[in-house]
């Protein structure tokens, strides 16, 4: 090989050509990148820099000539590292962690394993990647996960009522189950010790600071569904019995650019709502559905396919039929609501609106 192939990587000589096949392993922390380079078969440097793209991006400069593939596990860090280093035109992806394969048993587990194992898996090709959104797909899905974040939040500040309430034996306001005005003042009303009533009275302020952030954020869904790039979109899935606006934005800013999945199944295993089955000869065991995904985005699902059941003849025969064949009205709805999936997707991949596609 000529001297020209020769460069430092991180104080030491590696070789690289055109010719070889490079991999790049990175557990990424917010101060640190633990960085594995995987050339031909073998680890050819292992070190930790600091957490900076660009001097990442510095160190790699020795093996572009051969490099393949830089990965990290998807993360609390984001997709900042990789659209910085896309930009450079390296070939980056970010690994899906609940599809990286772990052995059975205790094993040895470190920063630089991590990394290590991430650059021979991608070499060999056993790695599933998630699609890195943009800067304005993000932003947008961060804009409706604030809200599903502020629910959550306010669902358990209303637990913590109720339990102050079971707890000093306080009688339960007609209305508080759908939280009404009036039941809410009715607990303010509440004749308590001193000491008490300040309690009380901090945590119906919370769940009053809640409501009002919640609807001060569904204004801002609501102004970002009106924008250009939502219009259509909205339109097509707001077809769909079942499907309101919180549940299309919903759906569009997690299931973002639909033509990515090549066929109904992905989609279904991306939300969570794909059926899991184990089998060996004869026998056979339903172990539900996969559950990947977001939790809340599921459930608003199953919530729509109620709806849908509810106002569709033809879905409410599906749903029945679907009862009597598993003998349980769970997975019948679970069923539904992987149907609406594959509805909505099929929908905005064709253009077309509910009653076209179903």
């Amino acid at each position: 090989m000529g001297q020209g192939n020769r460069r430092m990587v991180g104080g030491q000589v590696v070789v690289v050509t055109k010719d070889d096949v490079v991999c790049v392993g990175l557990d990424v922390h917010v101060k640190s990148f633990h960085v594995a380079i995987w050339k031909n078969g073998q680890i050819v440097w292992q070190g930790v820099i600091p957490a900076k793209a660009e001097v990442l991006i510095k160190l790699l400069a020795g093996v572009r000539a051969g490099l393949k593939k830089v990965v990290y596990e998807a993360g609390p860090t984001g997709y900042g590292l990789a659209r910085a280093l896309a930009r450079e035109g390296i070939p980056v992806e970010v690994a899906a962690p609940s599809e990286i394969k772990r052995k059975s048993g205790k094993e040895a587990k470190s920063d630089r394993i991590d990394s290590r194992k991430l650059a021979e898996m991608a070499s060999k090709g056993d790695l599933k990647y998630v699609r890195i959104p943009t800067e304005e797909e993000e932003a947008d899905r961060q804009v409706v996960r604030l809200r599903d974040q502020l629910v959550d939040r306010r669902r358990k500040a209303r637990q913590q009522i109720r339990g102050f309430m079971l707890q000093y034996g306080l009688e339960t306001p007609r209305g508080l189950n759908q939280w009404s005005r009036k039941a809410v003042e009715e607990l303010a009303a509440v004749p308590l010790r001193r000491e008490l009533r300040y309690c009380l009275d901090k945590m119906l302020e919370e769940e009053e600071a809640l409501r009002a952030k919640i609807q001060e954020i569904e204004k801002e869904i609501s102004r970002l569904a009106n924008e250009k790039r939502y219009v259509v979109k909205m339109d097509l899935v707001c077809s769909h019995p079942g499907v309101g606006r919180t549940v299309a934005m919903e759906f569009l800013t997690e299931v973002y650019r639909p033509g990515r999945f090549a066929h109904a199944g992905q989609v279904s295993k991306y939300v969570g709502l794909a059926p899991l089955r184990w089998s060996t000869g004869e026998t056979a065991k339903d172990l539900g559905t996969n559950k990947s995904g977001r939790k809340r985005l599921r459930s608003m699902l199953i919530e729509a396919a109620w709806t849908w059941v509810r106002h569709d003849a033809r879905a409410r025969a599906t749903y029945k039929h679907l009862a009597a064949q598993t003998a349980s009205g769970k997975k019948a709805i679970v069923a539904m609501a992987r149907k609406l999936v594959v509805n909505l997707w099929t929908m905005l991949c064709d253009g077309t609106f509910y009653r076209e596609a179903a």
